[in-house]
C-alpha cells in the first residue's frame, strides 16, 4: 500500500526547512509531523527554542517553528513501507523541492533528520549546493547512536544563527 506524506508548513518568511524522510505510523494515524511521543523532535527543538512542547496543541507548536522561520517537510512525497523504519522503504516518490523554493525563496537552510532523508533528497535532486544545509541526526526513538545532549548540541549548532525571538 502507498503512504503519502504532509503538506509542507511553511510561510513567506521561512528560511530554515527541517527534512525529514517520511512519517512513521504513529505520526501518519495522527495526522501529525512528529506525532510518536517516542520521537524526541519536539523536545529537542522546543528545548533549544526556549519553549514547552507539552504544553501546546500540535497547531500551536507549528505556530512557534513558523515564528522562528522554521518549516517541516519529507523528503518523500509517498513510499512503500511496512512499519516505520526508514530501512523499510520501498519505490520512494520524492517531494517536489525545486517548487516549493521558488514558490517561497526565502528558505536558504535545509536540516536533514537524519541520514535517510538527505539520502533520498541527494538521490532526486542531487547535493544542494545552492543553499546551506546540515546533516542531522534522527530525532527517531530508533536512533541510539547518539545521546539527547549529543544530538541537542548538533541541532543547536545548525540553528545558531536562527534569531530566537
Amino acid at each position: 500500500m502507498m503512504l503519502t506524506s504532509f503538506e509542507p508548513v511553511v510561510n513567506q518568511e521561512t528560511t530554515t526547512l527541517i527534512i525529514g524522510t517520511m512519517p512513521g505510523v504513529v505520526s501518519l494515524k495522527v495526522q501529525e509531523y512528529y506525532g510518536n511521543k517516542r520521537n524526541a523532535f519536539w523536545t529537542l527543538l522546543f528545548d533549544i527554542l526556549g519553549e514547552r512542547p507539552t504544553e501546546l496543541t500540535y497547531p500551536e507548536r507549528l505556530d512557534v517553528l513558523l515564528k522562528h522561520q522554521i518549516g517541516l517537510w519529507d523528503s518523500l512525497a509517498a513510499c512503500e513501507r511496512e512499519g516505520s523504519l526508514d530501512s523499510n522503504i520501498r519505490k520512494g516518490v520524492p517531494n517536489d523541492f525545486p517548487a516549493l523554493f521558488l514558490r517561497y525563496p526565502s528558505i536558504n537552510r535545509l536540516l536533514f533528520n537524519g541520514k535517510n532523508s538527505f539520502q533520498f533528497y541527494v538521490q532526486a535532486y542531487g547535493v544542494p549546493e545552492a543553499m546551506e544545509y546540515h546533516l542531522l541526526p534522527s530525532t527517531s526513538p530508533a536512533n541510539a547512536m547518539k545521546n539527547y545532549a549529543e544530538k541537542k548540541l548538533l541541532w543547536q549548532k545548525a540553528l545558531d544563527k536562527i534569531t530566537l525571538f
